[in-house]
């Protein structure tokens, strides 16, 4: 039995075989970081737009709306901003690693 993920198992439910599926798409590191890049200044611009114009903004970890004219609230947003800033620095970080390593591999060639 094969599962979607490209597991076989036997009958008795032990792994028997790990076969490599064939991946759907191929993505370099700098398409990796321009995905993650693009995602960052959606979501940021998503954040700026709500503030400008209602003065609330909803953030993806809250169900309610964030005030402005609460400092509980701005602590909130400002920790949120610097989480997903920090995610963003974090994946360019990874992917101009990624890059360099593909690139010296390359070069030995």
């Amino acid at each position: 039995m094969s599962d979607s993920l490209g597991l076989s198992v036997n009958k008795n439910g032990g792994l028997l075989v790990v076969d490599n599926p064939v991946p759907q798409a191929r993505y370099d590191f700098p398409y990796g970081d321009y995905i993650y890049y693009k995602s960052f200044i959606n979501e940021l611009s998503r954040v700026q737009e709500a503030l400008i114009n209602k003065g609330e903004v909803s953030i993806l970890s809250e169900e309610t709306d964030l005030s402005m004219n609460n400092p509980g609230d701005l602590l909130k947003l400002d920790l949120y901003l610097r989480d997903i800033t920090s995610a963003k620095d974090g994946m360019q970080g990874l992917s101009g690693k990624g890059l360099k390593a593909q690139l010296d591999a390359l070069a030995k060639l």
